[in-house]
C-alpha cells in the first residue's frame, strides 16, 4: 500500500479534466484519515472522485475508502452505498485500467469478500444492488 499522501506531480494535468479537478480540489493534499468525514458525508461522489483519479492517487486514497468501509461508521443513508460503490469501483477498474490494481489487489481482497459474504449486513437489497457475490465471481 501507498503510505505517503501523493505530491502535486502525481495529478497530473489535473485542470484539464473536470472529473479529475474535481477529485483534486476535494483529495489533494489530505490522508485518508481527514478523508472518513468525507466518505460519511457522501460515499456516492467520493467514490466517483476516487474512480476519475489518475494511478497514483487512486492507489494512495482507495485505500482511505477501504478503512471507510471496514470500519462500518456508516450514516444511517449510506450503508448499502458504500458497499456497492467500493465493490462496483474496483470491478470497474479491473476491467477498465487493470494496472491500477495490479499491486493492490491483494489488500483490497478481504473487504470485497467481507461485502460479498454479508450483503444482508449492508442492508443492499439485491433487487436494487445486484447479487454481490455473483459480482465478485467476476
Amino acid at each position: 500500500m501507498k503510505h505517503k499522501i501523493p505530491d502535486e506531480s502525481s495529478w497530473g494535468e489535473y485542470h484539464t479534466d473536470l472529473d479529475v479537478a474535481a477529485a483534486h480540489s476535494m483529495f489533494a493534499g489530505k490522508t485518508n484519515e481527514e478523508m472518513q468525514k468525507e466518505f460519511k458525508k457522501n460515499i456516492i461522489e467520493r467514490c466517483s472522485d476516487i474512480r476519475w483519479m489518475p494511478i497514483v492517487p487512486f492507489q494512495y486514497y482507495i485505500f482511505g475508502l477501504k478503512h471507510y468501509i471496514d470500519s462500518g461508521d456508516f450514516s444511517d443513508f449510506n450503508k448499502p452505498d458504500a458497499a456497492s460503490c467500493f465493490i462496483e469501483l474496483v470491478l470497474d477498474k479491473l476491467n477498465e485500467s487493470p494496472e491500477y490494481l495490479d499491486s493492490i489487489i491483494l489488500e483490497l481482497m478481504p473487504t470485497l469478500k467481507y461485502i460479498a459474504e454479508n450483503q444482508d449486513w449492508f442492508e443492499a437489497d439485491i433487487d436494487i444492488y445486484g447479487d454481490f457475490k455473483a459480482l465478485l465471481e467476476k
